[in-house]
């Protein structure tokens, strides 16, 4: 069609146009009502990612992860865990934390009928055009894929916060659901690392075992040895033939007060051991604006670890005081052996204390990860911390109503347009253009002087004719 023509149009007919533009707005704006509204809400997560142990697979930090360069990798836990937010396992959470499978009063209003109609209605229709039929969930699978699309995890950039956002029909269930998805973020990540802290730990404990029946073995090992070709130690034999028996039994009394008083230091540090715990806590609280946030670390109890050391040390020492006072003994006794060792006697005996030393070693590296790991699966997960509460929404984010509106309004113009130019076509059939229709004169005059009843487009055809 014309422009010039739709303008015309337009302009004669602008009253028709605009009524059926405002109520096409009107009824636009009165049927966004029957869509439901949607509510959101959100919450916030902090990721310690310096502490990261989630990404590993012992349960350890990251720095003690092998074959892990720089800690900074943990920044990419930020996107891991709002990815979880969007997992079957946290919907799954969410919905038994809420009972969202339960049922649930529905509204028996008109409107809410119409919405839960024109929400089944979508639903089948949609099913039957993606996959060629509609099979309805059960109550519990239906909940967990109706809170699955209604979660949603955001990493906020450059930060290490995770903005839970949830949505529902009403705004307390949007924010229950929101508060529980990030309760449900952190149990998740607690139980993830206590699994793997507990799998690492239980089999360094393993690990120790088999190290320590490793040095026995050789313990044995070398005892029999010496046993079996009667020897003894060589520097403590070569101090025993050295001395005379009134110095043996000098340093048999003198090893015997060194060995009671190593005792009793040793009975004083199980004593205070088991007076303190392996872990110490310390609290930390984080106030950003109107909210607080309460940090509790459980590290090592340096006081602890120095003592078990010192407890080792004095170990050690009693062990050597008592081997010292038995040699002192059989030396008194007349069972002193003999000091020349053969060279094989002497090779066999120094490989077999070379196994004990090596046993001995890496039963001290095991055994030191293995206490690291059980303080490490002792203390809580930290990685995640919920900072706030999540808030009733007081207006809805969907519909957007005067889009509605908008909408309805731009259809409104093109129906009435529409509608001008139907009426004038409709007004063209009934009424030709060239028809001219007499009418009877008033008084009388020539014919000439006859009245016409001429239709406007007739005008338009007829030089020089005036209406």
């Amino acid at each position: 069609m014309d422009q010039a023509v739709l303008v015309e149009t337009a302009r004669r007919r602008w009253r028709l146009v605009i009524g059926v533009a405002l109520g096409a707005a009107v009824l636009a704006y009165a049927g966004s009502f029957m869509v439901s509204p949607s509510y959101s809400s959100t919450t916030q997560v902090l990721v310690r990612a310096r502490e990261a142990r989630f990404l590993t697979s012992s349960g350890q930090d990251l720095s003690r992860q092998p074959g892990v360069l720089d800690s900074n990798l943990a920044k990419s836990l930020s996107q891991t865990t709002a990815g979880m937010v969007n997992s079957r396992a946290l919907a799954e959470r969410v919905v038994r934390e809420l009972g969202l499978d339960q049922p649930r009063p529905e509204d028996v209003s008109l409107i809410g009928g119409i919405r839960n109609a024109f929400k089944e209605l979508y639903r089948g229709a949609s099913a039957f055009l993606r996959y060629g039929y509609y099979a309805k969930p059960s109550a519990f699978e239906g909940a967990v894929m109706d809170v699955n699309g209604r979660l949603q995890g955001t990493p906020l950039k450059d930060s290490y916060l995770i903005e839970i956002k949830a949505s529902a029909e009403q705004p307390e269930l949007a924010a229950a659901m929101a508060d529980a998805a990030g309760v449900a973020l952190l149990d998740m990540s607690r139980e993830r690392f206590q699994s793997d802290a507990t799998t690492y730990r239980d089999f360094l404990k393993v690990q120790v075992e088999r190290a320590r029946s490793e040095v026995v073995a050789a313990e044995q090992a070398v005892r029999g040895y010496k046993e079996e070709q009667h020897i003894a130690d060589v520097a403590e034999q070569l101090k025993l033939t050295a001395a005379s028996q009134d110095a043996l039994r000098r340093d048999l009394r003198s090893t015997e007060v060194d060995l009671e008083a190593a005792r009793a230091r040793l009975r004083s540090l199980q004593i205070a051991i088991g007076s303190l715990t392996q872990t110490e806590t310390t609290t930390s609280k984080l106030e950003t604006g109107r909210s607080s946030t309460t940090t509790t670390n459980v590290g090592p109890n340096k006081v602890y670890q120095e003592l078990l050391a010192a407890k080792l040390d004095v170990e050690a020492e009693v062990a050597a005081l008592d081997a010292k006072r038995e040699a002192l003994a059989v030396a008194l006794a007349g069972r002193t052996p003999s000091v020349t060792l053969l060279p094989q006697q002497e090779a066999r005996l120094r490989e077999l204390e070379l196994q004990q030393s090596a046993a001995t070693d890496a039963y001290k590296s095991v055994r030191s990860s293995y206490e690291a790991a059980l303080l490490n699966s002792a203390q809580d997960a930290a990685e995640f911390t919920k900072l706030d509460k999540a808030a009733v929404p007081l207006y809805p984010d969907k519909p957007v109503r005067w889009l509605f509106a908008l909408v309805g309004l731009l259809a409104g113009v093109v129906a009435g347009l529409g509608v001008a130019v139907a009426a004038d076509r409709r007004r063209r059939q009934i009424i030709p253009a060239a028809r001219l229709e007499p009418v009877a004169a008033i008084s009388v005059a020539p014919p000439a002087a006859a009245v016409y009843s001429v239709p406007d487009e007739g005008l338009r055809q007829i030089p020089g004719a005036r209406r």
